[in-house]
């Protein structure tokens, strides 16, 4: 990368602001504009990348010539070995370096994530033409605390639209490679595709994030895999903290759900719902916000507990189970409270019989023997009888 003081184009480079995987960002002076920041990619990335940026950043101006919670871009054009992205300077502390210094109060927690959803909204609603091409929606598809710059009480800056996608009217999931794991959600793990709810999940993590001034699996995060396969199976998190309020966890809750569709579906829904918490009413999500205390495993085996801050979506017994070796460091089988019989699923029992003892299911199933028996007796008789008959015609 340049050094500083070195002139590219018309700016000379002052400082560095910030260094990603694929670029740094630099603060430069320029004789027309004044300060500003550039962001500069080596043309070594590969034009896949450079096509990537260039995309976004025009997604990012066109965005932020009608709303203000992005950066101006003024230009983005090729520097000599750079492709550079010229953008407004705005001197706020980003959100990481505010968490670092320790967990949020909830309000200034649940604010900032509003003001983030807000933004969501507007860019899951934006519509805009790219290279001839209708779009109708972006999707950031890397929202983080690094990208999220604080510049007053209630207001946001969303940086890096490098990897943004824009999606025609008729894609339903764009692909896309790029983004930061421990902010990434199951399906995009798996599949790689990428729409509006990508970003939903993300605001998630740094909603749990901003209240426990940890990410959800810390202490996996120094294994990729370990922590990869922790999101896409839906392990318990750690514990929030226990002051955090019931109504916030809830969110936080149905934000991180296993399963999409147990989710929000849009961001205004999920501002309605910090709009009752700020408001001290209950938020939707609380509604149906169950938990369960422990998971019954074999005697002699550790516990598992279950705080109320971990999802209660429903997960195979084997993933439980797994959960269990994981935190303990060895197989845990885990052993419902009334085991179906063999070769079957409680799911599979008769609805009068789910939860009954042992005892009377199987009562339950000599009744239906006998019956069935006493049912196909009678018929073999009718069957004698009328063959009697029909030789006597």
């Amino acid at each position: 990368m340049p050094g500083l003081g070195w002139p590219i184009g018309e700016y000379d480079l002052q400082r560095a602001i910030a260094n990603g995987r694929f670029g740094t960002v630099y603060e430069a002076v320029s004789p027309t504009r004044g300060t500003v920041a550039i962001k500069l990619i080596p043309s070594s990335e590969g034009r896949e990348k450079i096509e990537a940026e260039r995309r976004g950043a025009l997604l990012q101006q066109q965005f932020g010539a009608i709303h203000d919670d992005v950066p101006k871009v003024y230009e983005c054009r090729e520097f000599e070995t750079f492709f550079g992205i010229v953008m407004e300077l705005v001197q706020a502390p980003q959100l990481s370096a505010v968490i670092a210094r320790g967990a949020l109060p909830e309000r200034l927690a649940v604010q900032h994530a509003k003001a983030i959803c807000e933004f969501l909204d507007r860019a899951h609603r934006f519509e805009t033409v790219i290279d001839h091409e209708p779009y109708h929606r972006i999707v950031h598809a890397d929202l983080k605390p690094d990208h999220i710059l604080i510049p007053g009480p209630e207001r946001i800056k969303v940086l890096d639209f490098g990897i943004a996608k824009a999606l025609a009217r008729t894609t339903v999931v764009t692909t896309n490679n790029w983004g930061t794991r421990a902010y990434a959600s199951p399906e995009r793990l798996e599949s790689g595709h990428v729409n509006e709810h990508v970003d939903l999940w993300s605001l998630g993590v740094m909603l749990y994030e901003m209240v426990s001034g940890h990410r959800p699996y810390r202490t996996l995060e120094h294994d990729a895999s370990a922590l990869e396969r922790a999101i896409r199976t839906n392990t318990p998190r750690e514990a929030l903290p226990s002051s955090v309020q019931r109504g916030l966890a809830a969110i936080i809750d149905k934000l991180l759900a296993g399963q999409p569709e147990h989710r929000y579906q849009s961001a205004a829904e999920i501002v309605q719902d910090l709009d009752a918490f700020l408001r001290h009413e209950s938020p939707r999500a609380e509604g149906r916000y169950v938990t369960t205390d422990t998971v019954r495993i074999p005697a002699g085996s550790a516990t598992v507990a279950y705080p109320s801050s971990i999802s209660t979506e429903p997960i195979p017994v084997a993933q439980i189970g797994s959960a269990a070796a994981a935190i303990h460091g060895a197989p845990a089988a885990v052993a419902p409270s009334a085991s179906p019989p063999a070769g079957s699923s409680a799911a599979s029992l008769p609805a009068t019989a789910r939860g009954r003892s042992p005892v009377l299911r199987r009562m339950d199933d000599a009744s239906f023997r006998f019956w069935t028996r006493w049912t196909i007796g009678i018929l073999g008789v009718v069957y004698m009888v009328s063959g009697f008959l029909l030789l006597l015609q």
